[in-house]
């Protein structure tokens, strides 16, 4: 049993509700909090949001329970370049419907990384704060748009920017104000008739490596990804009223946590 996940909503009233996430993992060894947040809407286009929140990098870590994806592991490099799960404490806001319904974005301030725990093998995902007792002595601004545009039917378009400091306060004087992690990354998707494809890339920089890992273990100061994927929704062609779907798809990934290093 590799996970058991529960999903809670509670509606305080016609503006305000919490959306939160509980997992029981690894046949409930381990129990984590995805997810806490309370959403306030402004207007029906803008919402004030503030708790335990899923950064918006990339098109998969705010929605990583399946079937948001194929195979019963996410991509690789959803692990080892962007580190789902990954939430952080903070506030921002959320907008819908932009132009025409076509456009929406999330933009928020959180606590920033504590690049004191990055390592060579997986990159940033180490210096996630997670929520729990997590360090803000360095804050971060991260942001996603997303585009639907009429023009195209089945097109999905997403930008995704991160930056922020990750020193921390660290004790050695040699980090502070010196570690700091900017994150790019551009997908889309297509979609026609029962057949669909999908690319992302990633680019991750961070200054100062010099100051972090060790000389046999060193972190690299740009990470990278890229993936391509395609799939056939197969029982739509089979058996297209019977609301279930075969789906075999391909997917091609490439991802290097050190990518360049800096001596």
């Amino acid at each position: 049993v590799h996970r058991f996940v529960i999903g809670m909503t509670h509606e305080f009233n016609d503006r305000a509700r919490l959306d939160a996430e509980v997992d029981f993992e690894h046949a409930a060894s381990a129990i984590e909090l995805e997810y806490a947040h309370v959403t306030f809407d402004l207007t029906d286009r803008l919402s004030f949001r503030a708790g335990n929140l899923l950064m918006p990098v990339g098109y998969l870590n705010e929605f990583h329970e399946p079937t948001n994806f194929y195979a019963v592991q996410r991509p690789l490099y959803q692990r080892y370049v962007i580190p789902t799960t990954w939430q952080e404490n903070g506030m921002g806001f959320v907008g819908q419907g932009f132009l025409g319904g076509q456009a929406g974005f999330r933009a928020y301030v959180v606590n920033g990384l504590d690049g004191g725990d990055f390592r060579t093998s997986d990159g940033i995902r180490p210096g996630r704060g997670r929520g729990i007792n997590a360090p803000a002595s360095d804050l971060a601004f991260v942001g996603r748009a997303e585009f639907h545009p009429d023009a195209v039917p089945g097109l999905e378009l997403g930008a995704s920017g991160y930056y922020g400091e990750a020193d921390q306060e660290d004790d050695n004087p040699a980090l502070r104000k010196n570690v700091s992690v900017g994150i790019r990354t551009l997908d889309a998707k297509y979609a026609i008739r029962e057949f669909e494809v999908r690319g992302e890339v990633v680019a991750i920089d961070i200054s100062s490596v010099h100051l972090l890992g060790s000389g046999t273990a060193p972190v690299g100061n740009r990470i990278g990804a890229w993936l391509r994927e395609g799939s056939w929704l197969a029982g739509r062609w089979v058996a297209p009223e019977e609301g279930w779907d075969l789906v075999p798809f391909g997917r091609v990934e490439e991802f290097d946590t050190n990518y360049d290093v800096r001596s």
